[in-house]
């Protein structure tokens, strides 16, 4: 039964040549007569969503079918015959939540670190700490559970060479992350020992959490992410210390750019993104205050103009 209406579905999606819901799968089978008769049901479009996402689920890259939105699908292999691929939207767990057992953590209380920088922290110190195997992986209560650890999470400000994307954190970004609840100009993610990649320099898995929170984070179709992970598109600069506090743990905003390709135009395609502005970063906004820390730090002291204008000078960009 589950791969009868897989294989209407694939039919029905080459045919269209066009992403569509289950609902406009189950009725166009009806209307070209593709729908076996033994298989019924009062609801058969819910019945066929969830055998495409349990494909998905359970199949992930190798899976026939991908969203393309939310509720919609469309034919993996068949994408790729268009003169326009269509981005993947990655159905995430509808709460952010900082579960993981295995957080990247440095053995450090970055805390104590006295630096004429302030809260930012040198990548080279951060590089020195990793490759000298100060760090473990650990779970987030343990982190906070312990002073002398730091929760390592990447922060990839998105640009397009003069502008700045901004969004604001939903109610689905965990309220343990610094950033819940405020506007930011950085998709953050914690850094986990399944996102080390040793096919290309993923310092640590730092550029690979990048890589995935843009495409679940603002819907970065396939082709664009895997150029940005070979070809080594994402940009590392610098650490940000972010406070302890009562229920979150010491954690460094890794911070990187990517700059985005001509014809890639950002989207929500994650509930804990929302509303999505580009902004000047030569003229910060004034109300900053409604930014998150780290945001503020980056905008209020130039670093993120700059970054925007050594980044667009080394001329790394996604688009072919």
């Amino acid at each position: 039964m589950t791969s009868l209406y897989l294989e209407v579905a694939e039919r029905v999606l080459i045919l269209s040549d066009r992403p569509l819901s289950a609902a406009e799968i189950i009725s166009q089978a009806q209307r070209s007569r593709l729908l076996p008769k033994h298989l019924y049901g009062f609801r058969q479009d819910r019945t066929l969503q969830a055998r495409l996402s349990e494909d998905i689920a359970r199949l992930g890259s190798k899976s026939r079918f991908f969203r393309t939105s939310p509720g919609r699908y469309f034919l993996r292999d068949f994408n790729h015959k268009g003169a326009n691929e269509i981005g993947e939207y990655y159905a995430k767990p509808r709460r952010k939540e900082l579960d993981q057992n295995d957080i990247l953590t440095l053995n450090t209380n970055i805390d104590s670190i006295e630096r004429n920088g302030g809260p930012i922290v040198p990548l080279s110190f951060v590089l020195d700490q990793l490759k000298s195997g100060h760090y473990s992986y650990r779970s987030a209560q343990d982190i906070l559970r312990n002073d002398a650890c730091t929760a390592i999470h990447s922060f990839v400000v998105v640009h397009d060479g003069s502008r700045i994307l901004s969004f604001r954190c939903g109610k689905f970004f965990p309220r343990s992350d610094p950033l819940f609840g405020r506007r930011t100009i950085g998709l953050s993610g914690t850094v986990t020992a399944d996102q080390v990649d040793m096919l290309f320099e993923s310092l640590f898995g730092i550029i690979g959490n990048a890589i995935e929170e843009l495409c679940s984070g603002i819907g970065l179709p396939r082709h664009f992410a895997e150029r940005a992970r070979y070809g080594g598109e994402i940009l590392p600069w610098f650490g940000v210390k972010s406070a302890r506090a009562a229920n979150t743990p010491a954690i460094l905003h890794m911070v990187l750019s990517y700059k985005c390709p001509p014809s890639f135009r950002p989207t929500r395609a994650a509930l804990s993104v929302n509303d999505l502005r580009w902004i000047d970063p030569h003229n910060p906004l004034n109300t900053l205050q409604d930014f998150d820390s780290t945001s503020k730090i980056l905008l209020s002291e130039g670093h993120a103009r700059d970054l925007v204008r050594i980044h667009t000078s080394s001329n790394r960009t996604s688009e072919v």
